[in-house]
């Protein structure tokens, strides 16, 4: 589970502090993931771009301050779009 704080840490040393105080900003409410993953649209297996349509679909403002390049390989883009959800409130946990 990503924390609130590691994904201030990590998002602003990989897209500046300027992106998470966007974001933090923004603060939307609190949204269970499969809501979320409702609001994307699926990409051909790549969880990564499937993510950014949500993001770009209910956070416009957001979406367009994500940068051009994402993380040094495909995996840090991974990693940090993960932690902008987590930024944005999208809750991970498994319901028990």
């Amino acid at each position: 589970m990503i924390t609130y704080e590691e994904a201030i840490e990590v998002l602003g040393n990989a897209w500046g502090m300027d992106f998470v105080k966007a974001c933090i900003k923004r603060s939307a409410p609190y949204m269970r993931i499969d809501d979320f993953l409702s609001h994307c649209i699926a990409c051909g297996g790549n969880w990564g771009g499937m993510f950014l349509t949500g993001v770009q679909e209910l956070y416009p403002e957001i979406y367009d301050l994500v940068p051009d390049k994402l993380g040094k390989n495909g995996n840090d883009a991974f990693v940090n779009i993960c932690h902008l959800l987590t930024l944005l409130n999208v809750d991970w946990r498994e319901e028990k």
